[in-house]
């Protein structure tokens, strides 16, 4: 049985760069306030713009991998307190 649709939000990000969010959803707070579900493109860059987005997007993934970093650091420390 479906219980909710939930439809996603777009957001442009620049340079015509949408994203559309689904999740979290106010009215789903059971499924977790750590899930993100997003849905992204399509994009059709030039090969001028794609040197300049692959340095934003690898800043984006760095920041990314910080946080994952610090998720298991946490995660870590629950298992084994000390």
């Amino acid at each position: 049985m479906i219980e909710m649709i939930i439809e996603q939000r777009r957001r442009n990000l620049g340079g015509g760069f949408d994203v559309g969010r689904v999740l979290p959803f106010a009215k789903r707070r059971m499924v977790g306030p750590f899930i993100f579900f997003d849905h992204m493109g399509p994009l059709d860059l030039a090969p001028a713009d794609m040197a300049r987005r692959r340095r934003e997007w690898a800043a984006h993934r760095r920041q990314r991998l910080r946080l994952d970093r610090w998720r298991q650091d946490a995660f870590a420390a629950v298992l084994r307190p000390s």
